[in-house]
């Protein structure tokens, strides 16, 4: 139990509860609908998806889990998060798709073939442990999708939620670590994945690029292990 604690990281359950879900899905909304640049993100993800088995870790109430079942409508999709409250609305509103606690993924036999981690690998101190964890759960061919927001101040992407942090006396930034591309490309392999793909998605047009601009929302990478560990995996 004690070694895949980080899968279910239940410390950080308190923290992610009702009040942070509420504020999630404000900013998530106002983002997707009044501006571009998370739909922007959310499509190309939504477009690096592949696979019948597709997990989306991290999922809050199920917005882009849905958006992934209406694009895969024959593929298996599941949900997982840590938020109780969440989980919740998530099987009220799309009660075709599986949702889970996070705690219970590392229980199944099932190995997924796309596992998204979208604003999830930002929350988390020890990244490298989660990954190696989460990975056991992909297969050998499986493909892992990261979105992690790029800010120039640590916080500077989540105003609402450090103002709800105040006004709940928590006094405590959501985001532990900011991560660039350097940061990115070692911490995968130091679990011997490699990038496949990367993209930054922007507040202002161009929407997306190929390179870092001031105005930057967010970074996407698509990975996959490296030849020598599919090998081994496969053995």
């Amino acid at each position: 139990m004690r070694r895949h604690r980080y899968l279910s990281y239940s410390k950080a359950q308190m923290k992610y509860a009702r009040g942070y879900s509420l504020i999630t899905g404000l900013t998530g909304f106002f983002s997707r609908t009044i501006l571009h640049f998370r739909s922007t993100e959310l499509h190309y993800m939504l477009s690096r998806i592949h696979g019948q088995r597709i997990l989306d870790y991290g999922c809050n109430t199920g917005y882009f889990t849905r958006m992934i079942k209406h694009a895969h409508p024959s593929s298996c999709v599941t949900g997982a998060d840590i938020n109780s409250y969440a989980l919740k609305n998530a099987r009220k509103k799309n009660p075709s798709i599986n949702f889970l606690p996070t705690h219970s993924i590392i229980r199944r036999k099932t190995l997924f073939d796309t596992i998204v981690l979208s604003h999830v690998i930002e929350h988390i101190h020890e990244r490298e442990m989660f990954l190696q964890q989460l990975v056991e759960k992909l297969s050998p061919a499986g493909r892992l999708i990261i979105a992690v927001p790029q800010e120039r101040i640590r916080g500077d992407a989540t105003p609402i939620q450090l103002a709800y942090n105040c006004i709940t006396l928590q006094f405590e930034n959501p985001h532990v670590v900011k991560l660039n591309y350097e940061d990115m490309c070692h911490l995968l392999d130091k679990i011997d994945f490699k990038v496949d793909e990367m993209t930054y998605t922007n507040y202002l047009p161009p929407f997306t690029s190929q390179s870092p601009l001031w105005h930057r929302w967010s970074m996407v990478v698509v990975a996959s292990r490296k030849q020598s560990k599919m090998r081994r995996t496969d053995k």
